[in-house]
């Protein structure tokens, strides 16, 4: 269970017949295989999680499961103003890992420190 900054929200994961699902302030987000480490937003007006299902890794940003990715996105954090979300991916082909910023959507991300080739 996570708490908004403010204590005035809260977002917990259900097991239920059909998977996983982020259920926030009671309202159930899409069903996932896995579920993990939801964080809200400074303002509290946003939620984002990792989730997964058979095709590959999401990072689900308020129950919005088509600004995924099919690479793992790991430890997001929003910014101060709560407009941009920050993560590490894992070392992937695309971006060869590293930390990708971008707007609530995923989209004009960029990625702002690759992480060395082996």
């Amino acid at each position: 269970m996570v708490l908004s900054p403010d204590g005035s929200r809260v977002a917990t994961r259900r097991f239920g017949d059909d998977g996983w699902r982020l259920v926030v302030d009671g309202v159930e987000a899409a069903s996932f295989d896995v579920v993990e480490f939801p964080v809200f937003s400074p303002d509290g007006a946003h939620v984002a999680y990792e989730a997964a299902d058979a095709a590959g890794w999401h990072l689900v940003v308020d129950r919005d499961a088509e600004c995924g990715t099919p690479e793992r996105l790991r430890a997001c954090e929003f910014s101060g103003d709560s407009s941009r979300i920050a993560s590490s991916t894992e070392r992937t082909p695309r971006a060869g890992g590293g930390l990708v910023v971008g707007d609530l959507g995923l989209r004009g991300e960029v990625v702002v420190h690759p992480r060395p080739s082996p």
